[in-house]
């Protein structure tokens, strides 16, 4: 009976691993590379390795998309629309003692922006 309950505790653990880290929940945080601009807001959700959510613009709240969760890393796109032009914005990041590390590649290959998000409570 102590192997079948250390065997179930196990595969608790293990799947809670191959599913990944909550991030559900409101996260905010600055560019650590371009001090000065607004804060920026996600709304995160994740079931499984399925990540939804919006991320707040100053156009107003966006959905993400292609959202995935791996772990403790985190992808996700944010499309843009700036005037005609429609931009990918993709994000990949890692939950590292209750901070989310995101960084965002637009336009092509420029050089990508680092932020550091916190969970609001």
């Amino acid at each position: 009976m102590k192997k079948l309950i250390q065997l179930i505790c196990m595969s608790m653990v293990a799947a809670g691993l191959a599913f990944g880290a909550d991030v559900s929940g409101k996260w905010k945080g600055t560019f650590l590379d371009a001090p000065g601009l607004p804060v920026q807001t996600y709304v995160l959700q994740s079931e499984g390795s399925k990540l939804t959510g919006v991320a707040g613009t100053l156009a107003g709240e966006i959905p993400i998309s292609d959202g995935k969760l791996d772990g403790d890393t985190i992808t996700f796109v944010v499309i843009m629309k700036m005037g005609d032009e429609v931009v990918n914005v993709t994000h990949t990041g890692r939950i590292t003692d209750g901070e989310l590390m995101l960084l965002d590649v637009a336009f092509g290959n420029n050089k990508p922006n680092r932020m550091t998000l916190k969970r609001e409570k």
